[in-house]
């Protein structure tokens, strides 16, 4: 990913991945963020709205038509860490770098855990 375009590309990766495989990783202690919506968006850069099912993952570009369960937004270089695996949102938030509504912090520790288990099951398969 260039540093000029990291979110898109990294989503739409994330789609792909999930939907080969990205329900059969989520136990039921994460099945929270299933049917969930989320706003994503790069401070400063565009906004996209995210939602997973088992089957599937479904991106949007904009906010979305509904209200979000949760919404993040980051920096372009930290999301191009998190959509590396290397480091997960909740790291981010937990480091003060993305601020968040507190009624949806288990929605976005439930979405930074698959999408984290998801992207380093795909690295240590290779």
């Amino acid at each position: 990913m260039s540093e000029a375009d990291v979110l898109r590309p990294g989503l739409d990766r994330l789609v792909a991945l999930w939907n080969e495989r990205g329900g059969s990783l989520v136990s039921r202690r994460l099945e929270g963020a299933l049917g969930r919506s989320f706003r994503i968006e790069e401070l400063g850069g565009p906004v996209f709205h995210l939602q997973l099912t088992r089957e599937r993952a479904y991106l949007g570009e904009g906010p979305g038509e509904h209200a979000p369960h949760a919404e993040i937004t980051m920096c372009r270089s930290d999301w191009a860490r998190v959509l590396s695996g290397e480091w997960s949102i909740i790291a981010i938030v937990l480091a003060g770098r993305a601020p968040y509504p507190k009624h949806q912090r288990r929605y976005l520790m439930q979405l930074s855990l698959v999408l984290q288990t998801l992207l380093l099951s795909e690295a240590s398969s290779k």
